[in-house]
């Protein structure tokens, strides 16, 4: 299954916003104020549709946003946990046709701007055409995950029920239809998460994202400067964001961008005991195969991928990936399960043998921002890059992984933007775990953080 990436970034139009004032009486829909009549919001929800627009308009002619762009609807969105709107998704239409969104708070529960999307529908919209109502809530957990709910379903209590539907779910709740079982595992973890969330978010008022007094310190330092005092922001929040543009069908129908798969075990003359041949020669394998799926690279598969053999849940013996997995194996010099970070770019010689013998790849140590750029660029190339972490977290280096998606965090003081945070979303290799890991963890620690060094730029050409 292919689905084109939306890209997403984020930054702050404070100057409209204080400009034309700070809060006013929203303009509901007639559902909205049978349930929250007169309701003010620190931005309405004309003040946000002005906001959207001049989003767009200093972004005009980038990633699809044009003079003709428009802001021509806006939806409610909610922060499970927090009994009330938390950001307007303003609708962007050019020539008639869907062109992306963009997300402004309504309660100071998240930055001023946290999101822009510059193509395809709301994620509102996706949500009625899935599941065929309009009468749903739609709840954002981070820039990834998010749930629909039955519109009745307003209050903390009320709001941990079974979803209609979920996206981007990772481990054991990742899943795109909601199991309708009461008693499923699914719904179960689902709940747990969602109950969680719902606490943290309760408590403090803001997504758990961020620690609450970060976000009152933000508010606070949206700084007025010119002779009016209505000018300038003097702080600001964006992350800067990347992500691979296809999905591949997994055995559990979850939104991977890469293969579901997990280390095999070999009986061979690479190891004769059955043990697991390793982590390197599984990231290589997974790699390729998305290359093989999306990037006309055919060759490097000779028959047809088959997501659930090469996965935790099938028979790998069944597998083309079975036998290529072992080939690169024997390319890396491994020693038993292990492979050297120096000896990880060997596993480039099995595209060549295929041949595609121009393919290279680059390993690149340095800082995690440096890092970060080229992780970038290969994703909005659309290529996935290896990343050599320790799996426990901080420590020496064990493991390698698959980057899909990343995203860094900036803050903008005496009118600069400064680096912060680094995340990266990965293929764990595992079969089973695909999540985001933070590598750079700017100032007192808010996020658990993870070793890394090198990391792998693949080119098959």
């Amino acid at each position: 299954m292919r689905k084109t990436r939306v890209i997403s970034l984020v930054g702050s139009l404070a100057a409209i916003f204080f400009c034309t004032g700070c809060s006013e009486n929203s303009s509901l829909s007639v559902s909205e104020k049978s349930e929250q009549t007169e309701r003010t919001y620190f931005v309405s929800k004309d003040k946000a549709q002005q906001i959207a627009q001049t989003a767009i308009s200093k972004r005009l002619d980038e990633n699809g946003w044009n003079s003709r762009s428009k802001v021509t609807e806006v939806f409610p969105i909610y922060i499970s946990g927090i009994n009330d709107v938390s950001y307007w998704e303003c609708k962007v239409e050019t020539d008639g046709m869907p062109s992306g969104y963009v997300l402004v708070t309504a309660n100071k529960a998240d930055v001023l701007v946290p999101e822009l999307v510059q193509t395809g529908k709301t994620l509102t919209e996706q949500y009625r055409d899935e599941i065929g109502s309009d009468d749903i809530r739609i709840y954002r957990y981070d820039w990834l995950r998010s749930a629909a709910f039955h519109n009745s379903k307003s209050s903390l209590a009320k709001s941990t029920g079974n979803p209609l539907k979920i996206k981007g779910f990772d481990s054991d709740f990742d899943q795109t239809v909601l199991q309708k079982s009461k008693g499923s595992a699914f719904a179960n973890n689902f709940n747990e998460f969602n109950t969680r969330f719902s606490s943290s978010a309760s408590a403090s008022g803001c997504n758990p994202l961020y620690a609450k007094n970060l976000v009152d310190l933000y508010y606070n330092e949206l700084v007025l400067e010119n002779q009016n005092g209505l000018s300038k922001t003097s702080a600001d929040w964006q992350d800067i964001k990347a992500e691979l543009k296809n999905y591949c069908m997994t055995p559990v129908g979850a939104p991977w961008h890469t293969a579901q798969w997990t280390q095999i075990t070999v009986n061979s003359l690479i190891h004769s005991d059955g043990r697991y041949i390793g982590c390197g020669p599984t990231a290589w394998g997974i790699v390729y195969a998305y290359w093989d799926a999306f990037k006309s690279t055919s060759a490097l598969y000779s028959t047809q991928n088959n997501a659930y053999y090469g996965s935790a849940y099938g028979d790998e013996s069944k597998s083309p990936y079975y036998e290529i997995i072992k080939r690169i194996a024997s390319d890396l010099l491994m020693i038993g399960p292990l492979c050297f970070p120096d000896n990880m770019p060997l596993g480039i010689a099995y595209a060549k043998a295929c041949g595609y013998g121009s393919s290279t790849v680059n390993k690149i140590n340095g800082t995690e921002y440096n890092k970060f750029d080229v992780v970038r660029s290969a994703l909005n190339d659309d290529r996935p890059c290896i990343l050599c972490i320790c799996a426990d977290g901080v420590g020496i280096v064990d493991h390698y992984v698959v980057i899909e998606a990343a995203r860094k965090s900036q803050t903008k003081y005496l009118w600069n933007w400064h680096d912060r945070n680094v995340y990266y979303t990965v293929n764990w290799g595992h079969g089973t775990i695909r999540k985001e890991i933070c590598v750079r963890d700017w100032g007192a620690n808010q996020n658990d953080l993870t070793t890394s060094t090198s990391l792998y730029d693949i080119k098959i050409k």
